[in-house]
C-alpha cells in the first residue's frame, strides 16, 4: 500500500535554479506537507520506522558551488531562525 514509494526511501534531492531562497523553501515545505500527510494518513506506521525498525530522521542540507554563495545563504537562512526547525 506504498503507491508513491516512500518506505525506505533514504534521499530526496531538490536542486533550485532560482536564487529565491524564500521560494525555494516555501517549495520544501509543501513537500514536507505532503510526507506528512503520507505519513500520517496513507501508510501510518511505515513511515517513522523503516523495515530495519530504524528511526526516520529529516535532514535539509544546502549545498553551494562556492564558499561565497555558501556564507550568503547562511545569512539569508539566519533570518528566519527557530522557524527552520519548527515541525
Amino acid at each position: 500500500n506504498d503507491l508513491h514509494k516512500v518506505i525506505n526511501t533514504d534521499r530526496f534531492l531538490f536542486v533550485f535554479p532560482d536564487k529565491n531562497t524564500e521560494k525555494n523553501l516555501v517549495t520544501v515545505a509543501k513537500f514536507h506537507l505532503w510526507l506528512n500527510t503520507l505519513r500520517r494518513m496513507m501508510i501510518p506506521g511505515y513511515v517513522d520506522r523503516d523495515t530495519q525498525e530504524q528511526d526516520s530522521v529529516s535532514w535539509l542540507i544546502f549545498t553551494t558551488e562556492k564558499e561565497d554563495e555558501a556564507a550568503s545563504l547562511a545569512q539569508e537562512l539566519g533570518v528566519f531562525g527557530e522557524e527552520l526547525v519548527e515541525n
